[in-house]
Order: C-alpha cells, then sequence, then structure tokens
C-alpha cells in the first residue's frame, strides 16, 4: 500500500507544483518475484514529454520507477533519473498515459494524446436510483440482473465488498475497497512491468487524480482498476477473453466526487 509521502504527489499533480523529484514511492505491491522484473544494472533515462502539437508538457508524472521518489516533468517538458525498472509510465490527467519500455532509448521522446473523453462520468442524484447501494465512496456499481454484491465489510482501517457478475458463459469479481491503508489508487508495479499490453487515463476528479489503468500478461490474464486515493474498484487475474462482462461493469460506473467523510473507519 502506499505511503502518506506517495498519495501527497497526487495531490502536487492536480494543484500545479513543479518538481524534478517528489517525495514518494513507487515500490508498492512488490513481493519475491520483483527482483526478477527488474534490469540488471540502473539505466540513465531522460528526454522530453510533448502533446501531439509538439508543444513541451510540464507536470507530467513519471511513475513505476522504482525509487523512492516519482519523477515530475519541468516546465520544459524534461526528465532525468536512474531507474532499474523496466518499464514506466507517464501520466497526466486529460491525457492518454504512455507505457515507455526503460532501454527503448537513453534519450526518449514521448508523445501524449489528449483523451477522447477528457471527463469522468459524475453520478447525479438520478444516477444513484440504479446502482447498487450500500456502498459510501467515490465509485458507484451499476445495477443490472447479473451484478450482485456483498455488504460491505469493515476491517481494521478500510472497508471491502465483493462484486460477482454472472452471465451465460462466465462468471467474473471485481473488488471495491476504501480507506486510509488501501492504497493509492495505482495498480501494482508488477502487473505494469509484465503486461504485454498496457492503457491507461487520468482525470481530475474535483481535485482528485482518477486512474483507470488496465492491461494483459503474457499468460492470458487480464486486470483492471480504477482507482483515487484510498479507494479503488477491479479486478485481477480473469481471463482475457472472458474479462469484457468485468469491463462492462466498470465502464458504467460514476463517481461521487466528494465523500471524504466516508473513507475512513
Amino acid at each position: 500500500m502506499k505511503s502518506p509521502a506517495c498519495i501527497l504527489i497526487r495531490f502536487f499533480l492536480l494543484a500545479g507544483a513543479v518538481c524534478t523529484t517528489a517525495l514518494s514511492t513507487s515500490t508498492q505491491g512488490q513481493t519475491k518475484d520483483t527482483p526478477a522484473l527488474l534490469l540488471p544494472a540502473a539505466e540513465h533515462v531522460r528526454g522530453q514529454v510533448v502533446g501531439t502539437d509538439g508543444k513541451p508538457i510540464a507536470k507530467v508524472r513519471l511513475y513505476h520507477i522504482n525509487q523512492s521518489g516519482d519523477v515530475v516533468t519541468d516546465s520544459n517538458g524534461r526528465f532525468d533519473f536512474m531507474t532499474s525498472a523496466p518499464s514506466f509510465v507517464a501520466q497526466r490527467p486529460g491525457f492518454q498515459s504512455v507505457l515507455v519500455h526503460t532501454r527503448d532509448s537513453s534519450e526518449l521522446h514521448i508523445v501524449l494524446s489528449k483523451s477522447l473523453h477528457p471527463d469522468f462520468p459524475v453520478c447525479s442524484n438520478a444516477d444513484l436510483s440504479d446502482r447498487v447501494s450500500g456502498w459510501r465512496g467515490v465509485f458507484q456499481i451499476p445495477k443490472g440482473d447479473s451484478v450482485e454484491a456483498t455488504h460491505e465489510v469493515l476491517d481494521v482501517d478500510y472497508w471491502s465488498r465483493k462484486i460477482t457478475v454472472k452471465t451465460s458463459s462466465s462468471v467474473g469479481q471485481a473488488v471495491q475497497g476504501r480507506g486510509p491503508m488501501w492504497g493509492g489508487g495505482d495498480p501494482e508495479d508488477e502487473l505494469v512491468w509484465r503486461a504485454k499490453r498496457y492503457n491507461e487515463v487520468t482525470y481530475d476528479l474535483a481535485g482528485r487524480l482518477l486512474t483507470d489503468a488496465r492491461g494483459s500478461l503474457p499468460n492470458g490474464k487480464c486486470w483492471r482498476t480504477v482507482g483515487v486515493i484510498s479507494e479503488s474498484v477491479g479486478y485481477s487475474d480473469a481471463n482475457c477473453e472472458l474479462a469484457q462482462p468485468l469491463d462492462d461493469l466498470l465502464d458504467g460506473i460514476c463517481a461521487v466526487p466528494n465523500t471524504s467523510e466516508h473513507l475512513f473507519p
């Protein structure tokens, strides 16, 4: 799970702070298998992030870099750091994120395209009547004949529940959670580094950084997570051929931005 310092950088990106290295951690969710994914030696990575118009983009977050601080591009879109991570992600709200392979080049030229849908759906009062009840967090799940959700369960410092989607050909399960130790809303490093295909877009949700990331792995499994600080909903280790109902479920969620009174036990 994320440290408090890691959570702070997500506020800095939206608040407009500019820095080269931020106080954060990019080593969440690592296991004993993590070293096998890392490069044998740290690489010197530098370059520039620009838009499709060629203009530099400042405040792009470069994360999953396996060091004690994420990197944020300067006013000229430039970055410079050392990493042993095999890949990392360039991320900024309103843009389609890019997965970058560390050894592609020592001087990188990263191009971000604007998102086709820059705003995440916000729940209206009418929307809430069509949502699965019983969740007092940000993400509200659409009702459906094939959708079943357990009651939210309180652990020591977080709430969670399971959501099952049943179709004639498959049964899929997503997990929803929130709380101070639930995490920063980012996918785990290893899922990103192992991804055969990766897609991510981020949003500014009333001053909160919202990440919607998904990927497929070489073993034919897929995963996806939609998250903000201290809350997420998603699935992992799903057969890619049978994951579409889960994606349809996550595509249908809406967000209630002001839920801080329900985040902490």
